[in-house]
């Protein structure tokens, strides 16, 4: 047989806490922004949910509940955030969206450096392309001024075979 559940009897516990601090807090009268606080708050002005369960009387291992039972802490936020105070839970969300910054400006560093390393790769390659362009056209050039020697090499060689022959006189 299953056990049952501690939630309903927490829960009635909280909700009547919390009628208290409500009725306490709007009997201080005046403007809403100048009342204090009745609800216990962490020196960062939060919702100290250790102080709530100890008033409610709940043990170390049902104090969790507050955290993690949605039915008790909108019950416990609506009353902090009627009072001035941050919802249970405000911190880790904090932590979160400092996570989560901190992630994205990580992401946009990696980005940025790699777009660097790319242009500088792009850059590098252009350059590499010029070099190999400017190389070929100096080998052409080269092969040109050889083929036109070789030619030259070959007719003077014509000429002393022609020389050497006796058919070739040149006249002065």
């Amino acid at each position: 047989m299953p056990r049952e559940s501690v939630i309903p009897a927490i829960k009635a516990k909280l909700e009547e806490y919390l009628q208290g601090l409500q009725a306490a807090w709007v009997a201080q009268g005046g403007a809403v922004k100048d009342r204090t606080p009745t609800l216990p708050a962490t020196s960062d002005e939060k919702a100290n949910v250790s102080a709530i369960a100890r008033d409610i009387g709940l043990n170390e291992n049902q104090k969790k509940y507050l955290h993690e039972r949605q039915e008790l802490c909108v019950l416990v936020n609506a009353v902090a955030l009627e009072q001035g105070l941050l919802p249970i839970g405000a911190r880790k969300e904090k932590a979160l969206k400092e996570a989560e910054k901190k992630v994205d400006e990580d992401l946009k560093g990696r980005l940025n450096r790699q777009a660097k390393r790319s242009r500088a790769a792009e850059s590098a390659a252009i350059e590499s392309s010029a070099a190999e362009q400017r190389l070929l056209e100096r080998v052409a050039e080269l092969e040109e001024r050889l083929a036109k020697r070789e030619a030259h090499i070959v007719r003077l060689e014509a000429r002393l075979q022609m020389m050497e022959n006796g058919i070739y006189v040149e006249a002065t």
